[in-house]
């Protein structure tokens, strides 16, 4: 199968600290054109880090290590030096950051952002002409007005369509989408959801999906990786994981979900952490699980396969879940 993003043992480690303390650990990835991938976990899982060691805008003091592979649309991007890299982003690889009022300038009306962002490859009468048409493919209907704007007179559905419109500019292979609800109004949020599935489906961009709302991640994406402590601990198709959770925190996270619970019912919580040290090859969930053992803090943490043999299931367990597929667990 062809791969627009592979990723195995993808590492970032912190630069002050003997040994380095590793916010990501031995992370695979792999995205095929046309298809969105989510990652989901709680704040301070990682998720956002590999985003930014995928797009090399690591903060200073973090560094990214690569074991194995890096390949994003063909390009072997572990062999490059930072200039090359830094050439990739918008053209093979981009973003979506989350917070549109934080990604725009305040100051400068769309216009002048959209035409710094295509300075180098059209004229400024084409420049306009292409901003128009990217406005239009994301669903904006006046596409005129919103160029001549500045942020503070868009709506928050708006700006994120006029952020995902300047990611696609360049026509990348990857699109990086780090939470892109985030402050959205309910409607809001299903038409950016709804626009990002079309952006797959229409030009073959490899879509990750990056947030901590399993909802969204149920509505949009075909396979998902659950992420805890900059580990994967289980990854698998969206469905069957979210019917049939094997990792105790997938199961835990699926519970904490309100639902259709009975109104004053008691919702149920993940415990808290405990931070005392364990071993480095030892399960991350250790401390918060109810199934842990000596085995689980000490030893390296297995990849077992899903309950249909395929390799495409994985979870990172000593003591997984039973196969049988659970009720459906109402997201809305």
């Amino acid at each position: 199968m062809t791969f627009v993003l592979e990723v195995s043992g993808l590492s970032v480690a912190t630069d002050n600290a003997d040994p380095p303390n590793c916010v990501v650990k031995d992370l695979d990835l792999e995205v095929s054109p046309g298809e969105v991938v989510g990652i989901v976990g709680e704040s301070g899982s990682g998720k956002s880090i590999t985003a930014l060691a995928l797009l090399d805008l690591l903060p200073r003091g973090l560094t990214a290590h690569v074991a194995r592979r890096l390949v994003i649309h063909g390009i072997d991007v572990a062999t490059l030096s930072h200039g090359e890299r830094r050439r990739l982003r918008g053209a093979v690889i981009s973003v979506v950051f989350q917070e549109p009022a934080a990604a725009l300038n305040p100051v400068r009306s769309i216009r002048a952002q959209f035409s710094e962002l295509l300075t180098s490859e059209f004229g400024a009468a084409a420049r306009y002409s292409a901003s128009i048409s990217l406005l239009e493919a994301v669903g904006l209907s006046d596409p005129r007005r919103v160029l001549a704007s500045y942020p503070f007179e868009l709506s928050g559905g708006m700006k994120q369509r006029v952020l995902i419109a300047m990611a696609l500019a360049k026509r990348p292979a990857v699109l990086l989408a780090d939470e892109p609800t985030t402050a959205l109004d309910v409607l809001a949020r299903a038409e950016i959801l709804r626009l990002l599935s079309d952006v797959a489906r229409t030009r073959g961009v490899g879509v990750v999906l990056i947030t901590h709302d399993i909802g969204s991640i149920r509505a949009i994406c075909s396979r998902v990786y659950v992420m805890y402590k900059g580990r994967i601990l289980e990854a698998g198709p969206t469905q069957a994981v979210l019917r049939g959770p094997r990792h105790p925190y997938t199961r835990a996270l699926l519970n904490c979900i309100l639902g259709d619970r009975p109104p004053k019912s008691r919702l149920p919580a993940v415990p808290m952490a405990d931070d005392s040290p364990t071993d480095e090859h030892g399960c991350v969930y250790v401390s918060r699980c109810a199934k842990a053992t000596r085995a689980c803090a000490v030893s390296p943490t297995i990849d077992v396969q899903g309950p249909t043999g395929s390799a495409s299931r994985k979870v990172a367990c000593w003591h997984p879940e039973p196969s049988a597929v659970h009720a459906p667990v109402d997201l809305r």
